[in-house]
């Protein structure tokens, strides 16, 4: 895993399918070899299966499936290079959740509640999401 955060271009056309308000966390999640299987930012809802929040889900290879629990750590820590602080699952702040099903070995890591904004705001220290915000720490 890389160790710096990452710039990706947010005036970049989004890949199709890709809702405009996640392009930038798809874009950031699949450099660090996470492919992404679905995603939505929560506003734009153009398929019947988008969610009300914002949400990426990443889906391992079969190779890397047996490591989910390594797998959704490693997603944690890029998320905390990108100055993010995260919750438990359903609560006020983002989290991550994982998932495995032996009958097929889907493995499954749903990343949720960090939209582009989220992600530029912690950035820039100017979210309650960011893990250096006066108001996440409080």
């Amino acid at each position: 895993m890389n160790t710096e955060t990452i710039e990706v271009d947010s005036s970049s056309t989004p890949p199709r399918g890709i809702n405009p308000g996640i392009r930038m966390l798809v874009a950031l999640l699949n450099a660090e070899g996470y492919p992404t299987t679905d995603s939505g930012d929560g506003k734009t809802h153009d398929y019947p299966c988008d969610r009300e929040g914002a949400y990426v889900v990443i889906r391992l290879p079969a190779h890397r499936a047996a490591h989910i629990v390594d797998e959704a750590r490693a997603v944690v820590g890029l998320l905390g290079l990108q100055r993010i602080a995260l919750g438990p699952i359903g609560g006020d702040r983002p989290w991550v959740q994982a998932s495995y099903d032996p009958a097929d070995g889907t493995a499954l890591i749903d990343v949720c509640g960090i939209d582009d904004a989220v992600l530029m705001a912690c950035r820039c220290g100017e979210n309650e999401a960011c893990s250096r915000c006066p108001k996440a720490l409080s």
